[in-house]
């Protein structure tokens, strides 16, 4: 039979058990109504222990896009992967650094005014005065003359030209006592010779030297009387030099000056100086 003093051991055990076993009912029920809810709820809408402020997740396993106001590509990519949010490299680079604009590329690749390519070939139309010397100024008298000049020019400056001048030179008197009046006089001159350019740009000069064919027609006779006709042809030796402005890209203007004189007689002695357009090809 228990006598008082096991009641009273009896109720300070119980004492001292009844917190511990009151904690343990309440995790006990806690538990049960944890796994109460996961039974009811849809997989896809589970409580996030976490608190209910976090969007649900996306059954797929792709997390919602982000609303971050600072717009980082990097936190709006539903991949996480940052790299494939960077935009794509500029034309130009391969680094993908911003390359040349067009703008530079075509002020780059565009020839300065003062630099023009000079083309291998060229024609000169050109015109003024021709005056006589020597023995042919006491015939004829000066005039205007006209020319066409064909030059082939290598990039070392190096080349050759073909020139043609016509001068319609008027009578200046007789060459002899009792000869027939001179009614007409045309000068013609073809020639060939080697030349050497100086200057590529706007601004260039060049010299040339060679040799060629005169040619030199008379009409004399009384007014009314016919005519009698001669015509002479004489080797010549010339020699020019030329100045060339290239205004614009296919050409510009010349001014030249060119002596002959004739290998047989002296008479047939010229100087000319001419200026008129030049074109490059």
């Amino acid at each position: 039979m228990l006598g008082p003093w096991h009641l009273v051991a009896l109720l300070l055990l119980l004492a001292c058990f009844a917190p511990a076993l009151a904690r343990a009912d309440e995790a006990t029920a806690g538990r049960g109504d944890h796994s109460a809810s996961s039974v009811e709820a849809p997989s896809g809408e589970r409580e996030d222990p976490r608190g209910a402020d976090t969007p649900p997740r996306d059954p797929s396993g792709v997390p919602p896009p982000s609303d971050d106001p600072t717009g980082d590509p990097a936190s709006a990519d539903p991949t996480g992967d940052s790299e494939s949010s960077d935009p794509a490299p500029r034309a130009g680079s391969s680094d993908g650094s911003a390359g040349p604009t067009d703008a530079a590329l075509a002020d780059a690749a565009a020839p300065d005014a003062g630099d023009r390519a000079a083309g291998p070939f060229s024609v000169a139309f050109t015109g003024g005065l021709m005056v006589p010397r020597a023995e042919l100024a006491e015939v004829r008298d000066m005039g205007l003359t006209a020319g066409l000049r064909f030059a082939l020019t290598s990039n070392s400056g190096l080349g050759a030209q073909l020139g043609a001048e016509y001068a319609p030179l008027p009578p200046a008197g007789d060459d002899a006592q009792g000869a027939p009046p001179l009614r007409e006089s045309h000068i013609g001159t073809v020639t060939l010779a080697p030349r050497f350019r100086l200057g590529r740009g706007a601004v260039r000069t060049w010299v040339a030297a060679g040799g060629g064919v005169m040619l030199d027609y008379e009409e004399r006779g009384e007014q009314g009387a016919e005519a009698e006709r001669t015509v002479d042809y004489e080797p010549v030796a010339t020699a020019a030099a030329g100045l060339e402005l290239h205004a614009f890209d296919s050409g510009g203007f010349v001014f030249m000056g060119r002596y002959g004189r004739s290998l047989n007689e002296v008479r047939y002695e010229s100087i000319s100086a001419t200026a008129g357009l030049v074109l490059d090809f």
